[in-house]
């Protein structure tokens, strides 16, 4: 098991003691959306010379007229010695085959994966990674982890929840017909009538996305994930302190995942770092103790 980090700058890498086991997953301009940062390409040259665990993210849909654009891209990330890459449209995987361009690909859509019945497909397609949705119970993750054979698995460990990705500009076109003013290109709360706690929702380039008003946080749960190769630490809307403190808890509570003492010491430091933040199992806890359910939402 290591973390895998999603991180909030370039600056935060310069202030958190990562190791050879942490896998730093950095965005770029118009092939990475969802991401607080994006990294130019001398920042990553820079990054390389210090750790080769690097994946690049590649996590947003291609129009045909920007595939060869991303060919390009592909062959250069090769060229530069990047080994692993965070894809969600499968165009990535076909212009690989195509090129035969060798990558450790890693399937990132980030509510798809629910099951283990497709893994065959992946490992034929050369993907040797799957991000799992965040709304499997422990019960089914369990059933994963025991079926996966030689598939690699990622699940999310903190951070805000993915739910939902349009591409409409659902905020730009609400100003337009409202002769509104409402910004983009930060975190704003959408709150359904029938909902205690608003959702996140953020407008980029690529179009607009909806996130839980939580933060997904399983560090009471990191004994039971042991089979899970990679813990995800998405530092998306979050601070580089957020990023900093989040990313030394979970990698204390890796190493001292059989002290059930020592988890608990690190969950109320965690819970005292993020007191203004909503923090949850998601599903992997009780789902009626989901912060954002009210006692009818079940009905």
């Amino acid at each position: 098991m290591e973390i895998a980090l999603i991180p909030s700058s370039a600056k935060v890498l310069n202030s958190i003691n990562y190791t050879k086991n942490t896998l730093i997953i950095l965005g770029q301009d118009f092939f990475s959306t969802k991401t607080n940062y994006f990294f130019s390409n001398k920042e990553i040259k820079n990054l390389l010379s210090k750790t080769k665990n690097i994946a690049i993210l590649i996590n947003r849909y291609f129009f045909e007229s920007e595939l060869k654009k991303l060919e390009k891209y592909l062959l250069f990330l090769k060229d530069i010695g990047i080994k692993k890459i965070l894809f969600t449209d499968f165009a990535v995987v076909e212009i690989c085959h195509q090129k035969k361009i060798k990558f450790e690909l890693i399937f990132f859509h980030e509510t798809l994966v629910t099951n283990y019945g497709q893994f065959d497909f992946y490992k034929k397609n050369n993907i040797s990674t799957v991000f799992l949705s965040p709304e499997l119970n422990l019960k089914e993750i369990n059933e994963i982890q025991e079926k996966k054979k030689n598939m690699k698995l990622m699940i999310q460990c903190a951070g805000y929840s993915f739910m939902f990705e349009s591409k409409w500009k659902i905020i730009s076109n609400y100003n337009k017909e409202y002769k509104k003013n409402i910004p983009i290109n930060k975190k704003l709360f959408l709150k359904e009538e029938s909902r205690s706690f608003p959702n996140y929702i953020f407008e980029s380039k690529f179009g607009t996305y909806i996130y839980s008003s939580y933060n997904i946080s399983l560090l009471k749960k990191i004994k039971e994930l042991k089979n899970i190769d990679y813990l995800l630490i998405d530092s998306f809307m979050h601070d580089d302190t957020w990023t900093k403190y989040t990313f030394h808890i979970f990698h204390e509570a890796i190493k001292n995942c059989n002290s059930k003492t020592k988890l608990n010491n690190l969950f109320n430091e965690y819970k005292k770092i993020n007191n203004k933040e909503l923090n949850s199992e998601g599903f992997l806890g009780n789902v009626s103790d989901l912060p954002y359910l009210k006692n009818n939402d079940q009905k």
